[in-house]
C-alpha cells in the first residue's frame, strides 16, 4: 500500500517551524511543501521506499532522510540546519541592485531553465476555509497530479484529482464550483499560467514594488532575495475575478542561471 508521511519542519536552533520548506524524491521532481506552520503530507508509492527524502529551505542546509528508515504512521520531526556564510569582503563599485531588472531576466530565462519537453507532476492539497459568522471550518485534502505539456507551454496542461476527503460543509457547494482545488493550483503556477497573470510576466512589471532585501543561499547556490507588491491589485494582474485587497509576496532568483527557487 502507499506509504503517508506526516511531519513538521523545523530551525535546528531556534526550534520554530520552517515554512514552505519543499519536500521531494531525491531523484525525482515529485514532492510537496510544507504549510506556514512548516506542515507537510507526503503520499508516496511502495516501489519509492528505497529513496532518500529530500527537504530543503531558503537559508537552511538540505537534508536527506532514507525513506525505508521512517517509521510508519509515525508524525516526523525534521530538524533543518542553517547555512550560515561568511562571505569576503568586496568593495562595491557599481550601481545598487534594481530588483525589477533581475526579475525581468528571470522572465527572460524561463525558457533555459525549465522543462521544455512533456511530463507528469504530483501534488497534494490542502485548502481550508472558514465561515466567520458562525465560526465552521470547511477542509478539503486532494491528491491530484497534471499534465505539463512543456513547464513553458501553457497550452494543453491539464489536472485529475486522484482522491480527494473533505471535513465540514463546503461554502462553495451552494454555487455549484467544481474547480476547486485544480483550478487554484492552476492558477498559482505563476510560470506557466496560463492567464499570463501575477508577477512572472512582462506586461505586469509596472504595476509591482520591488524591494531588494540582499542574498541568500538555497541547496549550493546564491540567491537573490526579492519582495514585491502591487500597490493598487487589479484583475488583470491577479487574474481573479474578486480582487484582494493586498497582493504581494517574495521571490528567490539564483544569481547564476537566474532560476526561480
Amino acid at each position: 500500500s502507499n506509504l503517508q508521511i506526516r511531519g513538521t519542519v523545523l530551525d535546528q536552533e531556534s526550534g520554530v517551524p520552517v515554512p514552505y520548506a519543499h519536500i521531494s524524491l531525491s531523484n525525482s521532481t515529485r514532492g510537496t511543501a510544507a504549510d506556514e506552520a512548516g506542515i507537510f503530507q507526503l503520499v508516496l508509492k511502495p516501489s519509492e521506499s528505497k529513496e532518500y527524502l529530500k527537504i530543503s529551505s531558503i537559508g537552511f542546509l538540505t537534508r536527506l532522510i532514507k525513506i525505508d528508515s521512517l517509521q510508519r504512521g509515525e508524525p516526523l520531526i525534521i530538524l533543518l540546519e542553517p547555512d550560515a556564510h561568511v562571505l569576503n569582503e568586496i568593495e562595491v563599485t557599481q550601481k545598487p541592485m534594481d530588483p525589477a531588472a533581475i526579475v525581468q531576466t528571470a522572465i527572460d530565462s524561463l525558457s533555459i531553465n525549465y522543462h521544455a519537453q512533456p511530463f507528469n507532476a504530483e501534488y497534494y492539497s490542502i485548502l481550508t476555509a472558514e465561515n466567520v459568522i458562525s465560526a465552521q471550518q470547511y477542509q478539503l485534502e486532494t491528491i491530484i497530479t497534471g499534465f505539463y505539456p512543456g513547464y513553458v507551454n501553457t497550452k494543453g496542461k491539464r489536472f485529475e484529482v486522484m482522491k480527494k476527503r473533505a471535513t465540514g460543509n463546503n461554502p462553495l457547494a451552494a454555487s455549484d464550483y467544481p474547480f476547486w482545488p485544480t483550478l487554484e493550483i492552476h492558477r498559482a503556477d505563476l510560470i506557466a499560467s496560463p492567464d499570463r497573470s501575477g508577477i512572472l510576466h512582462p506586461k505586469n512589471a509596472d504595476g509591482f514594488q520591488y524591494i531588494y532585501k540582499g542574498l541568500s543561499m538555497y541547496d549550493a547556490d546564491t540567491v537573490y532575495h526579492i519582495e514585491y507588491e502591487a500597490p493598487k491589485p487589479t484583475q488583470k494582474l491577479t487574474g481573479y475575478g474578486i480582487v484582494p485587497k493586498v497582493y504581494k509576496g517574495v521571490i528567490f532568483i539564483t544569481t547564476t542561471r537566474h532560476a526561480i527557487v
